[in-house]
């Protein structure tokens, strides 16, 4: 029923269903109706709104790929990895560094930090994207990365080893390499990837928990690990995902 049929609007509730309500929206306020109050859409349309509203935010969006720039190996893509600034308004992606990496993290004085997990260097980046410090990590497949304010630490994961390495951010120097996962190889390893710290413990994601992939078991998940204890012990808080 077209809405000037409708009697008296002011008498009934009405609940927008179609995704694009906005011009539905302008029609019934200006008969007067209120938002809320005698109209509302459905809450299926809560998702659209917000991603609307997301393409409507003027802002510029930093991205980090850890695309290979070889075609041949899997995982890879024409432009390759790195770190890309994404225009929301007009669409415009630019590359500030070409590379492989993961994580990318605020730290202190304005800069970033993230690992090239294929050069296996820690970098440090001014807010211009220069490339002021780096650190050779070691070891390639170095994925996640996190700082702590109260410690001036920087804790980076490693994929491919089940272990965090610590780098004090102020000298920029290795502190030391902690195992959180397996320490044999009889087992798969969890695969660690990205890591956030709040209030003193460390929240991590892993690919699978058993190891067992190769099996067909994928038991993914998020771990905590509490800074505040000596000798702290992975806890998995979350499991079972792909």
């Amino acid at each position: 029923m077209p809405i000037e049929e409708v009697e008296d609007p002011r008498k009934h509730f009405f609940i927008i269903t179609a995704g694009f309500f906005h011009g539905i929206v302008e029609v019934l306020e200006s008969l007067g109706l209120k938002p809320g109050l005698d109209f509302a859409c459905s809450p299926d349309f809560k998702d659209v709104s917000e991603l609307l509203e997301l393409r409507n935010l003027a802002s510029t969006v930093l991205i980090s790929s850890s695309d290979y720039r070889d075609t041949a190996r899997a995982r890879s893509s024409e432009a390759g990895g790195g770190l890309y600034l994404l225009n929301l308004e007009d669409g415009d992606l630019s590359c500030v560094y070409s590379g492989s990496t993961r994580q990318i993290i605020r730290i202190p004085e304005d800069r970033l930090a993230a690992v090239d997990y294929v050069s296996k260097e820690l970098l440090f980046f001014d807010s211009s994207f220069s490339i002021t410090k780096r650190i050779d990590v070691g070891h390639p497949n170095a994925c996640g990365i996190t700082f702590s304010e109260d410690l001036g630490f920087l804790y980076v994961l490693n994929a491919g080893r089940d272990t965090l390495a610590i780098y004090d951010l102020e000298s920029c120097s290795f502190v030391e390499e902690l195992p959180i996962g397996r320490s044999t190889t009889s087992e798969g390893l969890h695969h660690f990837n990205d890591v956030t710290i709040y209030e003193g413990t460390l929240y991590l994601s892993y690919f699978l928990w058993s190891g067992y992939f190769k099996q067909g078991v994928f038991d993914g998940g998020v771990a905590a690990w509490d800074l505040t204890v000596p000798k702290p012990s992975l806890t998995p808080l979350i499991s079972q995902l792909w």
